[in-house]
């Protein structure tokens, strides 16, 4: 499987994103730590390709707006979100 997820620099995320690609997925993994900006890169998502998008940094409220993009562009497709929250 394809997999995208985001804060996968620590915590939660870095376990998740080690552990999936122990079990051989194509993890990509996107944190502002390393340049990942949400503002910018929005467009990356609404693209075809993926399996399972891992929504789990915190973003205010550009996490709703992604995750509307994501399911409205996606909806027909036979693919996951999961969205992991704390706030």
């Amino acid at each position: 499987m394809k997999i995208v997820i985001t804060g996968h620099t620590s915590g939660l995320g870095k376990a998740l994103h080690n552990f999936l690609i122990e079990q051989g997925h194509t993890v990509v993994g996107l944190s502002r730590s390393e340049g990942f900006d949400l503002d910018k890169n929005l467009d990356m998502f609404l693209l075809d390709g993926w399996d399972v998008y891992i929504n789990n940094a915190y973003y205010g409220f550009k996490q709703v707006e992604l995750l509307y993009a994501l399911f409205e562009n996606n909806q027909h497709r036979n693919c996951q979100i999961i969205n992991i929250g704390s706030v």
